[in-house]
């Protein structure tokens, strides 16, 4: 699960790991790079910011530091101002740095994955260690006199004292992103899992944010009474959670909103590729978020609001000819991962464009070579979106073409949002098995149970249909644990 790039605190700043040992450093505002960590490393394993002060003069706002985890190496300061390297922290025996976390600009915290905790002080070079966990540490977080670790449970520690406070358990396998909202919530997500825990400190519970697919990043703040949290999932769709901090929440929380980057299509490409979302970062004012997408080579930052007019958007961005590098699709079954053909490495990256809603064509406003950060000028409803892609084609050779999974599941959400039967009944005219299982299975959890109302009502229609029949079997079979948490009563 864990993330190959990491925002500074204001989010002023991305740290990306290049090459499997060299870290590039980006201005999020311009665009640009500020500078490139390297040396001769091992393989990068982690990266951890400070919170930006200059230590010879406490008044000035100065560069945060870059901590880097590096395999067999130990841990190395980068100073981003200087652009070299300032501190070393060789550890014995340690196999590399997987989580690190600062205490203010001088200490942190860092863990190999073994059962031990490093806490470092770089300015004396002191080093403290004690035992967490007898089942390794995945991931640490330091809060204001606190300690979070965790393994596959968390637990937290007084600073001073070394002494256990409390322990909290959830998740099935290893945590890998660990960070606090506030004095008394936190909020993790474990590897190769959908859900996001967000944990109250004083009563132990916690509320489950689900996601459609698993978590490769998380990020979030507390902001106005409201708690804004954003993932990014490895299908490459952008989660948007929305939890009010002064109500409690009864179960579940699905998203209140989602996105994805693709590519515009062609008369060669008639299925849009999903761009890579690398990280975000959510801000408080006003009330913003930026994302990173398209390539670790050279990103490109977006500002956008992080409340969205629609509850599914799809923002067609332009990638120039000759840099889209097919891969094989992340992961496999459960709907985690991208869709086979479908997914894409991207190379390089252009400057991105938005659709003008009265006419549908692509009219990129190109804001400069050397700025990557963009707002969207506006938001265009899905279903022109759609349109403007190009999925569907009257020509019969094209109701013959291999359509892929996630270019399906895309139009079933299309069907189901906008009650298209027009556009379903073209999506369930498909009647491989194969391909109507790789489908269902990418389906959002907001489209499971409209898009089964939709096939029983098909079923009335048309009895005879023995393609429908398939599509309601692959649904059941694949959703089943989802289907018996619905009401009956919803599905008349």
């Amino acid at each position: 699960m864990a993330s190959n790039s990491s925002f500074c605190r204001d989010g002023s700043l991305l740290s990306v790991v290049n090459g499997g040992n060299q870290v590039s450093v980006w201005n999020t505002a311009t665009g640009r790079q500020v500078c490139r960590a390297t040396g001769h490393w091992s393989t990068v394993l982690s990266t951890g910011w400070s919170e930006g002060w200059d230590q010879s003069n406490q008044k000035k706002r100065g560069s945060p530091l870059l901590a880097i985890g590096v395999e067999n190496d130990g841990l190395i300061i980068w100073d981003i101002d200087q652009n070299e390297q300032c501190a070393t922290m060789p550890v014995d025996g340690c196999g590399g740095v997987v989580s690190i976390s600062w205490s203010g600009n001088d200490s942190l915290y860092v863990t190999d994955g073994s059962k031990l905790v490093y806490q470092w002080t770089v300015g004396s070079g002191s080093l403290e260690r004690w035992k967490a966990d007898k089942n390794g540490v995945s991931c640490l977080c330091v809060g204001e006199r606190t300690l979070l670790t965790a393994g596959r449970s968390i637990k937290l520690w007084d600073i001073s004292t070394q002494a256990l406070i409390k322990r909290f358990t959830g998740h099935a396998s290893n945590v890998m992103s660990l960070f606090f909202v506030n004095k008394n919530q936190f909020i993790s997500a474990a590897d190769n899992e959908r859900n996001i825990s967000l944990w109250n400190i004083a009563t132990g519970g916690s509320v489950s944010l689900v996601c459609e697919s698993n978590v490769l990043s998380v990020h979030g703040i507390e902001d106005e009474g409201q708690f804004k949290i954003g993932s990014v999932c490895d299908d490459g769709v952008v989660q948007l959670f929305e939890i009010d901090s002064y109500t409690k929440v009864p179960g579940p929380q699905e998203p209140a909103a989602s996105l994805q980057f693709v590519t515009q299509s062609t008369s060669k490409q008639k299925v849009p590729l999903s761009i890579p979302v690398l990280a975000l970062h959510v801000s408080s004012s006003p009330g913003d978020m930026v994302i990173a997408h398209t390539s670790v080579v050279r990103p490109v930052f977006e500002t956008m609001p992080f409340k969205q007019s629609e509850s599914h958007s799809l923002l067609i961005r332009t990638v120039p000819k000759g840099l889209l590098v097919p891969t094989p699709a992340p992961g496999s079954g459960g709907g985690s991962g991208s869709a086979g053909k479908g997914s894409v490495s991207i190379v390089s990256l252009s400057t991105p464009r938005t659709i003008r809603q009265d006419t549908g064509q692509d009219t990129g406003r190109d804001t400069g070579g050397d700025t990557g950060r963009n707002r969207l000028e506006e938001q265009v409803p899905m279903y022109q979106r759609l349109q403007s892609l190009s999925l569907l084609e009257s020509d019969e050779n094209d109701k013959r073409s291999k359509l892929s999974a996630e270019s399906l599941s895309l139009l079933v959400l299309q069907a189901v949002h906008n009650d298209d039967k027009k556009l379903l009944e073209q999506v369930i005219r498909i009647d491989t098995k194969r391909v109507i299982d790789s489908t269902v299975r990418k389906l959002s959890i907001t489209a499971i149970v409209p898009f089964l109302k939709a096939l029983i009502d098909a079923i009335h229609v048309n009895p005879a249909k023995t393609n429908v029949i398939l599509w309601v079997r692959s649904v059941l079979l694949n959703h089943t644990s989802y289907l018996l948490t619905v009401s009956l009563h919803t599905l008349d």
